[in-house]
C-alpha cells in the first residue's frame, strides 16, 4: 500500500510541475506582449544564457588565456580570479577594440580604444574613432586624446567619461614650450588703420614681414593660399592638419578653409611655434584674438593701441 501512495505522490508532483510550467509560459507570453517590458524580459531571462555561453583557450582563471563568447566578443590577455587583470585586448563583435590595462574585470590604467564607423554615416554628425589615454573603472578618466572621423582631435583631462579642461587640435591653446622669448611680458604697439577704428599688427615669418588686420571678431590668424605659398618659399614650416569639411564665415559669406600649424611666427619680442591658422581662397590677412590664447594672458589694445602679452 505504501508503494501505491508513493507512486501516487510522484504522479501528482509531476502533474503539478506541468501545471506550474504552463502557468509560467502563459505569464511570460503575456509579459513579453507588453512592449515596454520586452527589453526587461530579454535582459533578465536571456542575458545570462548569452553571458555564460563561452569558451576558454588557456588559463582564464589565473594566467593568460583567450575567452570567446557566442556573441562574437573575445578577450585575449591576462586573468586573475576569473577576471581580466593586467594587459589584455577585448575585441567586440561589431569590430570595436580595446587594447590596454585591466583591473578587476574593467579597463583601468592606460589603454587605446578603436571604434569602427557605422555603415551609414550621418554627414552632420562626428564620430569618435579612437581614444588614447587613461581609464578608471571602465571609463575615460585622466589625461587622454579623442580622435574624430573628420580629422579633429581633443586632448585634455577626463573625469568619469566627461571632458574637463582641454583643447581641440584646430584651436590655439596655452603651451609654454611653444613660446620663445626671455621676458615675462611684452608690449606690442599697433598701428592705427586708415578707418581709425581698427589696428594693424606686424607679424614676421623668418625674413618676411607682413601687416595683418587686428580683428577682435576673428577667432584665429587667417590667410590666403597665395600667402601660404609665399611662406613655404621662405622655408617656413607649415603642417596641414587635414580636418575635413571645415568652413568659416568671411565678409563675403561662408567659405571652405583648411587648418595649418605654422612655426616661427614672431609677435613683438616673442616667437610662436605650433600656431593654428586658417587658410582659404582669397581670404584677407587677419589676426584674430584666438591666436593670443597661445599665451598665459593678454590685454588691449584699447584706445592707445597697446597690446600687452604675458608669457
Amino acid at each position: 500500500m505504501k508503494y501505491f501512495f508513493k507512486i501516487k505522490s510522484i504522479f501528482c508532483n509531476a502533474i503539478l510541475k506541468e501545471i506550474l510550467l504552463l502557468i509560467q509560459i502563459k505569464f511570460i507570453t503575456i509579459f513579453v506582449k507588453h512592449t515596454a517590458l520586452k527589453k526587461i524580459f530579454f535582459t533578465l531571462f536571456l542575458f545570462p544564457a548569452i553571458t555564460f555561453s563561452q569558451e576558454c583557450n588557456g588559463d582564464c582563471e589565473n594566467g593568460s588565456g583567450t575567452l570567446s563568447w557566442d556573441s562574437g566578443d573575445k578577450y585575449i590577455g591576462q586573468w586573475k580570479d576569473n577576471r581580466q587583470e593586467g594587459e589584455g585586448t577585448y575585441i567586440y563583435a561589431n569590430g570595436d577594440k580595446y587594447v590596454g590595462e585591466w583591473e578587476n574585470g574593467r579597463q583601468d590604467g592606460f589603454g587605446i580604444s578603436k571604434n569602427k564607423l557605422p555603415k551609414k554615416i550621418d554627414g552632420n554628425k562626428l564620430y569618435e574613432v579612437k581614444y588614447v589615454g587613461e581609464w578608471k573603472n571602465g571609463r575615460k578618466d585622466g589625461e587622454g586624446t579623442t580622435f574624430l572621423n573628420n580629422g579633429q582631435s581633443w586632448t585634455g583631462m577626463y573625469l568619469n567619461n566627461k571632458q574637463l579642461e582641454g583643447c581641440f587640435n584646430n584651436e590655439n591653446c596655452y603651451n609654454p614650450s611653444d613660446i620663445i622669448g626671455d621676458k615675462s611680458s611684452i608690449t606690442v604697439n599697433l598701428t592705427p588703420h586708415k578707418n581709425r577704428q581698427q589696428y594693424i599688427i606686424k607679424l614676421s615669418f623668418g625674413d618676411l614681414d607682413e601687416d595683418f588686420l587686428f580683428d577682435t571678431g576673428a577667432s584665429n590668424i587667417s590667410m590666403s593660399y597665395r600667402f601660404l605659398k609665399k611662406l613655404k618659399k621662405n622655408n617656413i614650416k607649415t603642417t596641414n592638419l587635414k580636418i575635413k569639411g571645415s568652413k568659416a564665415e568671411t565678409a563675403t559669406g561662408e567659405t571652405k578653409i583648411e587648418y595649418y600649424k605654422i612655426d616661427g611666427i614672431k609677435i613683438g619680442g616673442y616667437t610662436l611655434n605650433n600656431t593654428v591658422v586658417m587658410v582659404g581662397k582669397n581670404i584677407s590677412l587677419l589676426f584674430g584674438t584666438g591666436a593670443l590664447e597661445k599665451f598665459s594672458d593678454w590685454s588691449g589694445p584699447g584706445k592707445k593701441g597697446k597690446l600687452e602679452i604675458y608669457k
